[in-house]
């Protein structure tokens, strides 16, 4: 598929920087993994399938809890599930 491993040395190194070089370079557009508002909200649509699947089963959650990488799905989905159901507890 035409795909380019880049390899950097992650102690020495930023990947933030040489991808937006690399961007740069290609006329790619970069789309951060988590520190951006459209990924968060993107991440936002698991945590609102989440709570009509809850609600189909008639109940309503007293905790949310959820992995944190990057924060962006930790984001996207506390957003989601405080907005339908602020009483919810977020605990990462």
């Amino acid at each position: 598929l035409g795909a380019t491993i880049q390899l950097y040395d992650r102690h020495n190194e930023s990947r933030e920087d040489i991808a937006a070089s690399l961007a740069a370079q290609s006329g790619a557009v970069l789309v951060p993994a988590f520190d951006d508002i459209d990924v968060i909200a993107g991440q936002g649509t698991c945590g609102l399938e989440l709570m009509h699947q809850i609600a189909d089963l008639g109940a309503v959650p007293e905790y949310l809890l959820s992995p944190v990488g990057g924060g962006g799905l930790l984001s996207g989905v506390s957003i989601a599930v405080h907005n339908l159901h602020p009483g919810v507890q977020i605990k990462n």
